[in-house]
């Protein structure tokens, strides 16, 4: 039987609906959860990537799926990087090398999301913007700015040399 706030293997780094289990969090497990969590998070997004271009912009259809989708990723990465910053050892800065690249582009893969940018404006420029509260315009408003500059507006060799 796995630990309350771990997954069926026992891992606390997919616990993230609860604070961190810093006391059973162990190198070993910072590798496997992030290989597990990364494809899951990229096969969400293209799913409300397709979502997106069918359903109308609104802050449930687009903002409240995108957060779900990266938020067991963001959990167990700030995790790695807090465990890094207070307990640092040959070990974890192994383990957290070895996906740091795979993270990195599985957040520049989110944030060069045309079929997700394009709903963000949609939002922001739609009906539905009246509604949202002023944090709510906000995030939807640091959201298309992140995506910008995560070069979401870039094509041919202005975006090989970005992603290079």
């Amino acid at each position: 039987m796995s630990a309350p706030g771990a997954d069926a293997d026992g891992n606390p780094l997919f616990a993230h609906e609860r604070l961190p289990a810093f006391d059973r969090i162990r190198v070993e497990h910072m590798e496997p959860a992030m290989r597990r969590l990364l494809p899951r998070m990229i096969t969400d997004l293209e799913a409300l990537e397709a979502s997106a271009t069918t359903l109308a912009p609104t802050w449930d259809s687009v903002m409240v799926p995108l957060n779900d989708l990266s938020e067991p990723v963001r959990f167990a990465w700030g995790v790695i990087n807090h465990l890094k910053s207070v307990q640092d050892s040959p070990a974890l800065r192994t383990a957290r090398e070895a996906v740091q690249g795979d993270v990195v582009q599985a957040f520049l893969r989110i944030g060069q999301s045309q079929p997700i940018y394009r709903a963000m404006k949609a939002l922001r420029d739609g009906g539905e913007w009246a509604n949202l509260s002023p944090t709510q315009r906000r995030i939807v408003d640091a959201a298309i700015r992140d995506a910008e500059l995560s070069g979401v507006g870039l094509t041919g060799d202005a975006l090989a040399r970005f992603q290079a």
